[in-house]
């Protein structure tokens, strides 16, 4: 869940926020299809 604090839906794309210098951007993803059983960080 601590993923989804970090996100925004940004047009099309979910930005998920890292830090201030650093984010990941899915592409063509609608954060209302997105759980935290989509994320896995080792």
């Amino acid at each position: 869940a601590d993923v989804m604090s970090h996100s925004a839906q940004v047009g099309g794309s979910v930005v998920v926020t890292l830090d201030a210098d650093n984010s990941i951007t899915l592409a063509n993803v609608q954060m209302s299809s997105l759980t935290a059983d989509d994320f896995r960080f080792v």
